[in-house]
């Protein structure tokens, strides 16, 4: 396809840092064949400075706002844009920023794609006001049609408010250093490592992997614990520490804060397991969980938003009750004893990655969906 047949497409998105889930899933996609279909346009949209900072008002994040909003308007005046495409978040302060631009785009006459990277609507329109019920009814209905990383997240968590004829899936991919082509089953006597790989958010499920761990250690001593990730407050940090020295489960466990390149990989291909039992409210399909699983970790994760497309319970790890240390201990300490059938989730991660979530097959898949609706009439 040459430059001059392209179809011409902006993407509002945001790009690292900080790092999450949003931010890699563009950062991945403008390194994918996505690039290759379309001639780009890409607004970064960074309101964010921090994990903490998010979904919070500030007045110099307002200042920020009329800024992108003047950027998109030139964009849109100087570019004979075919399709945009635009990520929608649902906390408030967000969702209305988002609603607002997206209104500039379609009073320029363009056609607004959603790109739906969590869940969080039904929840925003149930604790709104009348007025504001009716504003995100009205916000919802300018865009065209909306990617979804699951369709059963899509009918489970919005299918209330939207169509599921608007829905196109589109699983998230990821790119990955691993280098694992099969793993050797773990001695029984050996020691397995677990790891948990995400910001250190309460409903991340942090709090409830720290008081599952002397569960699991009065059965099984020869486990350790690694924490990867950034903290979300200091007050946070300080009650966990607190678990760690009411527990005395200091011997078993190591916090290493952020991690990047061999250093992330090393700890990734030491892992065996990997736990996220999470219910945080924006939650769509981890990507931590993807990049766990392209190193053959079996996962331990709740059935919350997009993980069960990922995770499926009992074949390539398993389902946790969310807010529930024991279970997860449960859950660990079976796969501790049962070492063949760690080695098949293990193996089974892998296989399911390579088939269904590789960055090439995402794509793949988001260029095709969005090259069919730059063609709809």
């Amino acid at each position: 396809m040459t430059s001059k047949s392209k179809k011409k497409l902006l993407i509002l998105g945001t790009l690292p840092p900080p790092v999450n889930g949003a931010t890699i899933y563009f950062d991945t996609l403008l390194k994918t064949k996505v690039t290759r279909q379309f001639d780009i346009v890409f607004l970064d949209l960074k309101f964010a400075d921090s994990i903490g900072d998010y979904g919070r008002f500030s007045l110099a994040k307002a200042g920020r706002f009329v800024g992108y909003a003047v950027r998109l308007c030139r964009i849109l005046i100087t570019s004979r844009i075919d399709l945009v495409y635009a990520a929608i978040s649902f906390p408030p302060v967000s969702f209305v920023k988002d609603i607002f631009l997206v209104t500039i785009c379609r009073l320029f006459g363009r056609r607004v794609v959603g790109c739906i990277l969590g869940i969080g609507l039904e929840n925003l329109y149930d604790h709104s006001g009348w007025f504001m019920k009716r504003f995100i009814k009205w916000g919802i209905s300018l865009y065209h049609s909306f990617t979804t990383p699951s369709l059963k997240m899509y009918d489970r968590y919005f299918s209330r408010l939207l169509p599921l004829e608007k829905a196109q899936a589109v699983p998230f991919g990821i790119f990955t250093d691993a280098d694992v082509p099969n793993r050797n089953l773990i001695e029984a006597s050996g020691s397995v490592r677990i790891i948990f790989y995400s910001n250190f958010v309460r409903s991340k499920g942090i709090d409830e992997a720290l008081e599952a761990i002397p569960l699991v250690t009065r059965k099984n001593p020869n486990v350790s614990f690694l924490f990867v990730g950034a903290w979300d407050s200091e007050v946070h940090k300080s009650a966990a520490m607190s678990i760690v020295e009411s527990t005395g489960i200091g011997e078993h466990l190591k916090f290493l804060g952020v991690v990047t390149g061999d250093a992330r990989k090393t700890c990734l291909q030491e892992s065996d397991i990997f736990l996220l039992p999470t219910y945080y409210p924006s939650e769509g399909l981890p990507l931590a969980i993807l990049e766990a699983m392209s190193y053959g970790c079996a996962i331990i994760a709740t059935d919350h938003a997009a993980t069960a497309s990922a995770v499926e319970d009992g074949v390539n790890g398993f389902m946790c009750h969310p807010r529930d240390s024991r279970d997860l201990a449960i859950k660990i300490n079976q796969l501790i004893e049962d070492r063949q059938l760690l080695l098949g989730m293990q193996q089974n991660s892998l296989r399911k990655f390579r088939e269904l979530f590789t960055a090439e097959r995402f794509g793949e898949k988001l260029a095709g969906e969005l090259l069919c609706l730059c063609n709809a009439r």
